[in-house]
This record gives C-alpha cells, structure tokens and sequence, in this order.
C-alpha cells in the first residue's frame, strides 16, 4: 500500500524526533479508536508507524499538534487520496469461551469473520492439541482489544459518520490525554484484569522488527504483525485495528514453524464448507433437489452443490478455497492468483455444469454464485472463458453469510439483482472495474432497487461509477439486526445467541434484546434469553422426548410465551427489589403433560393445580401439571394468566430468594400487566369440525406476494431512456450517512 520511506514523509519523521515515545504513540493510537476518523485510518496508521520508528525527545504532542500532523503533513498528500469510505461498523464482536470481545475493525476486510474463524477452528473437537496450544495468546489479545473498547465507551457494531480525505478536527469531548490511557496499561492494570502478560508476548514488537519498520510497506508490517509496544512498565496497544490482522498473521507464522499449514488448510476448507452448506442451502426458496458435485478435476481447491428451483431455474453454488500461504508471505489482504492451469481447469469445469443444466429438458435458467473462502486475501481469476450462457458472480462468504442470514437482505433478492444487472450490461452499461457485485447490491438496496437511475442513459458506453461506501449501511443494518452474539448460562458457560425478532417489516419488535439460543437449538432444546442492565434472564422448556404429542407444538408455545416473558422480565425489574446479579432461568417443565382428548369438556377454575417451583443453581423449575394444556380450553385467556402467573412467582423466588410466601397482589399485579385484556391470547386448545379449519392447518404454502424489486425493475425498463446518449454518472452515499 504504502511504503514507510516515502519521500513525502520524510520531513514528518524530522519533526516526530522531537516529541516523546510514549505519550505520542498513545494519544495516537487514541485516535484509531475515534469512530469519527474511522475514514482516515490510513493517515491514523501511518503517523502511529512513524511515531514507533522516530520518536526519541521528551515534548507532549497536545491536540494542536495532533491535527497539524494529520492535516498540515499529512492532509496534502498523496497518501489521503487512498483514503476511502468505511465498508463496515467500527466495532465489531467476537465470541469467544470467555464471553463476547470487541474489536476494532478498521479498514481490514472482514475481520471480524476471518477472527471468528479462527477462534472457532482452534476451539473444534477437530483441533490437534498443537493447536489448541494457540487459543491462549490469541484470547488474550481480544481480552486486551475488549478493555480497549470498554475505557472509551463503545459498544458492539458502533459505527459514525466519517468522511474520508477531509481535515480531521478533534473535539474537546476526545479528551486525548485521557484517551492516550486507554491504550496504555501498566503490569499492575494487567494484574487487575486477570491478564498474563507472557500470553501478549507474541504479539509485543521486538527491537529488531522495530528497526525493520522503515523498509516496510503499510499493510504487512511488523507493527501490524505485533500491535503492542513495550515502553518501561507500560504496554501500549499501538494499533488498536490490527488485532484482527495480527491474530491472523500469529497462526499462520506459528503453522509455518509447525509445518502444520495444509492440517489448518483442511481444517477450514470443512469449516467453510459446512457454514454454506447448513446456513446457505436451506435459505433458497423453492428448492427441488440439492445435491453435492464431486468434481472430475482434483486439484480444483472447491466445494460446489447444485440447487434446482422454481422447477426451471439451476443455481451452481461454488465454495471457493483461497490458499493459506500468500497471507504469511504477502499480507492479509494481498491480491493474489491462481496458476493459470488451476483457472482454465475451473472455467472449464463451470462450463460443463451449466451446459449439462441447460441441455436438460424445460431447464432454461441459472446462475454460478462463486463463494470466496479462506481466510484473507483477493484473488484475481480470469474468466474470459466463461461461456455466459447464465449468469456468474462472486460473493466474499463473509458477505454471503450475512445474506442468508439476514431477511431484509436475503440471497434471493441477490439473485434477482444479479438478473437485473445481466440485463443492464447486456444493453451496453458498464460498471466500475473494481467495484464487486456486492457493493452495487448494496447500492441497489439502498436506491430502492433501481439498478440505474431514472436519468441514467441505459444504451452501450454508460458507465455507472459506485461508491465504495454503500455496505456499511446494509453491513451496520445486519449486525445489529442479528446482534449474533454470546450469553452467558447459569451453569457459567458461553452459548451463541441471536436476536428472535428479524422480521425488518416491524424494526420496533427486532429492536428488543430477546435472543434465541443457537447452541440450544443444535441440542433440541428450546431456549432463549432477555438481556438487560441487570444481566441474562433465560427462557426455556423441559420437554419429554416422545410420546405426549407436544413436541410438534413446542416451539409455537415457546415462541408465543417468550415476548410475554419479556413484558414481565421488564416489569419485575423495574420493582424496588434486591434484584439478583449474574445469569437467571426460568425453566417450563411439561415432561408430564399430555394433550387434551378429543370432545374433552371444559375444565373448571375449582380444577387448577397450583405447580410445583423449585429453585436450584439460579433456576426456578415450573413442574406443570399433566392437565396444563385444558386451562387453554377457557372462553378467556385462562391458560395465558395461568403461566404468567408461575413464571413471576418463579422470577420472585429467584431475585428474593422466597420459598413459599408471595405477596398475592404483587403477582396478580404483575400479570394483569402483562395478560391484563382478555384478547391476549397465545394457544386455543378447541377441538374444530370445520374442514376449511383442517384444510388451513394442513396447507404448507404461503401466498405468493409480488416482490418490490420486481414491480420497481418491471416500472423501470419502460422509462430509461433508452435513445439517450451515452452518459457517465457518480453515485455517492447520500449526505449524512454513517
């Protein structure tokens, strides 16, 4: 990227000589935590570099200073004008065995994805004792990154407004001296957070790399590679955005001495694999068949499967392997290529996947979704041979991941754009060359699904010229709409968890901390947890393996009684109780209920079995009787009071630590809070004769509604002008965006 001696920086490394090791690499590195100059961490990064190389005299670089550096020396040269538009938040999440770490995500690609990865490899059953040695210093690192975001206040998928290749002001509210301490820690600091600092001495930079930095370029440097500098007593975690890299650039060095590169290399290539393969497969609508392909050619680094849907339509969905070993030789975000008997061997190969779908009898359509693995880097492959009798695209699989996971986004409307861009092209329109699909996608979103604008002239020559900026409004959207994250258990450990609410026609309900557990569900357990001020309160039910027909009704039940639960976690502690610190659960036994028989009567109130609770570890067990299900039979929401009930005794037990006595018209308050209209109801227990009734319950399709990208693509092709003259037009982001 950017050579260390280059010759613009050379009277900034005279005057940086004068000023202080640590004070000036701490208040610069401050600056790398700034959400506001997140577009201007290039600048950021490289005074940090000169700072570390230079840096010898005793004055105290002072805000003044600070902005004459960046804008004054650095401001009018050519190294600004590679500044570009953050692609992603400012803080991203990594779940690790300790509980969530923050990291700063800088202008890396996808590193919080490559992180996540990492950690999730090395923490695997697959994983040789060799490296599960490598977990250590690596969570140590996050654990340091995680303070980090802590002492400056931000909190996961922060992001703000920042505007590349401007002047950087720093408002009085940064407080540089008290920032510059945020990044620095002390061994009594270290000793305080439970920190060993013999785990961060890989990642501390030695003398000799130090006197290296000089002949380094930006993007692969020692500094990058070891983030922490050592001044007396002090740690100073001199780039705050290159823990993701750093981490990265640790294992494969460490792989490289242990000879055990192609052990990871398969590692991933399963890992990789089976996230397309379980989260991605099952996100495609109308899928007839998928079957995996084994490929004729074994040196292919791929894993592809071929889906068939809507009965005409092919979509070849291609998992391509990026090789481990131009990261530990060139950099993490190095542009590499494959040897050009491996590209002519895979163009050769997709060819012959579609024309075996398209010679197939009433298969018109398709389209080849190349996934880019591994673990960083760009590859450039060459695709002239490509017989374009459907469409192709390549999609980064941290990018991919997001797609069919997120339902405002959803892999189904990336296809329909991958439709509608084809078109475009094919009447002659260019797109920028370095611009990938997805971030015209991501312009597509956001222009309300216009691939050109109503002005843009659609004939050949028109170039359509994309801001780099556009994913981080979807990529900010998605993460916190998903908030995947960790939540710690009653019985102290981490389990994966996501937010239950990702309907995105209704932002005011995907809004609310209720979480759904990812690792629960893996066990056929339903779980989920409320996240407030005061800490996790879990959700969950004890089911009977078989044989009480519930099960099929499990989840609707749950689904149903955890928004109430929510209401009431929400009402309790806003009492004036001693509330209980730490994880809580409130755990439905049904082992022991049984379905109401069919042209059962009515029961009545006289009938109500008060449950038994019991409390146990931090969790109140609900034991419900066998003829639970028959209070929901009542003309009134009976059955709905009736839970209600149970679970805030059930949450009082747990925060007051009472066994038997309750405060009757604290709990009746408490639940006509919640279930206090009588048109709240979660399940109807009525027996019904009507066969429309039947025929509802038993169709399976939904009905089909016509998409907005359609109508507006549909609207479109009738008004561009398509007599107009060739025309090149600039989309930026629209002014105020983060």
């Amino acid at each position: 990227m950017i050579p260390l001696d280059h010759p613009e920086l050379k009277q900034l490394a005279r005057l940086l000589r004068k000023y202080n090791l640590l004070h000036t690499v701490s208040r610069l590195a401050s600056l790398l935590t700034v959400p506001s100059l997140h577009a201007n961490n290039i600048r950021l990064e490289v005074l940090v570099h000169l700072a570390v190389i230079h840096c010898r005299g005793t004055r105290k670089p002072s805000v003044k200073v600070l902005e004459r550096l960046l804008n004054e020396y650095l401001g009018n040269t050519s190294i600004t004008s590679a500044e570009d538009p953050p692609e992603d938040v400012f803080i991203t999440n990594v779940r690790t065995p300790d509980g969530n770490r923050r990291m700063f995500e800088g202008i890396w690609h996808s590193s919080c994805y490559f992180t996540q990865t990492v950690i999730d490899i090395l923490c695997s059953r697959e994983a040789t004792p060799e490296l599960v040695r490598l977990i250590a210093p690596i969570l140590t690192l996050l654990k340091l990154s995680d303070l980090v975001a802590n002492r400056v206040g931000l909190q996961r998928w922060h992001t703000e407004s920042s505007v590349p290749q401007g002047e950087c002001t720093l408002s009085p509210v940064t407080r540089i001296v008290d920032r510059g301490n945020s990044v620095s820690f002390s061994s009594e600091e270290l000793t305080k957070y439970q920190i060993n600092p013999a785990l961060l001495d890989p990642f501390i930079l030695k003398t000799n790399c130090r006197n290296l930095l000089c002949t380094e370029t930006l993007g692969h440097t020692s500094l990058e590679r070891y983030p922490i500098v050592k001044v007396g007593n002090k740690l100073l975690l001199a780039l705050p955005n290159a823990v993701g890299p750093a981490i990265r650039r640790f294992l494969l060095s460490k792989l490289q001495t242990m000879e055990l590169l192609p052990t990871f290399a398969k590692l991933l290539a399963s890992y990789q694999s089976y996230q397309v393969e379980s989260e991605g497969l099952g996100r495609f609508e109308n899928v007839d068949s998928a079957k995996s392909l084994s490929t004729d050619t074994t040196d292919l680094p791929i894993n592809d499967w071929l889906l068939r849907v809507d009965v005409n339509r092919y979509i070849h969905l291609v998992l391509l392997h990026y090789p481990l070993e131009p990261l530990h030789n060139e950099g993490v975000d190095c542009l590499f290529e494959y040897r050009k008997e491996t590209e002519e061997s895979l163009c050769a190969y997709l060819n012959r996947t579609v024309d075996h779908c398209m010679d197939s009898p009433d298969k018109i359509d398709g389209t080849t979704l190349i996934v880019s693995g591994g673990l960083g880097g760009n590859c450039s492959i060459d695709f002239r041979d490509w017989s374009n009798r459907w469409g192709l695209t390549v999609i980064h699989i941290a990018d991919f991941l997001m797609l069919v996971n997120d339902p405002a986004q959803s892999v189904v409307r990336f296809l329909k754009f991958i439709k509608q861009k084809n078109w475009v092209e094919k009447q002659g329109v260019e797109f920028t060359p370095i611009i990938g699909d997805y971030t015209v996608f991501c312009y597509w979103l956001r222009s309300e699904f216009q691939i050109a604008p109503r002005e843009f002239s659609v004939i050949p020559r028109s170039v359509l010229c994309i801001d780099v900026g556009y994913p981080l409004n979807v990529r900010t959207q998605c993460r916190r709409t998903l908030d995947h994250h960790v939540i710690q258990t009653t019985q102290g450990v981490y389990v994966e968890a996501m937010r239950l609410d990702l309907d995105p026609y209704f932002g005011s309900l995907s809004a609310r901390p209720i979480y759904g557990s990812v690792d629960h569900v893996q066990f056929g357990v339903l779980a989920g947890a409320i996240e407030s001020k005061r800490g996790p309160t879990w959700f969950s039910l004890r089911l009977r393996d078989k044989g009480n027909g519930f099960r099929d009704y499990a989840y609707q039940f749950w689904n149903g009684f955890i928004d109430l639960f929510y209401r009431l976690v929400d009402e309790v502690e806003t009492l004036n109780l001693t509330l209980q610190s730490g994880p809580i659960e409130v755990c439905l036994d049904l082992t022991e209920v049984v379905m109401p028989k069919v042209g059962g009567g009515l029961i009545s109130a006289v009938g109500i079995i008060e449950p038994e609770i019991l409390v146990e570890n931090d969790t109140a067990i609900v034991k419900l009787p066998a003829t639970f299900l028959q209070y929901f039979q009542q003309p009134e929401n009976y059955g709905e009071r009736y839970v209600v009930t149970c679970i805030a005794k059930a949450l009082l037990k747990l925060h007051t630590g009472e066994v038997e006595d309750f405060d009757d018209n604290l709990v009746e308050s408490l639940t006509d809070e919640v279930v206090g209209d009588a048109g709240i109801r979660i399940l109807h227990a009525f027996t019904s004769y009507d066969k429309v009734e039947h025929l509802l319950q038993k169709h399976s399709k939904n009905p089909t509604m016509l998409a907005q990208e359609d109508l507006v693509f549909a609207n479109g092709i009738n008004s561009y002008g398509l007599d107009a003259p060739a025309s090149r037009l600039y989309l930026d982001r629209p002014a105020g965006d983060p």
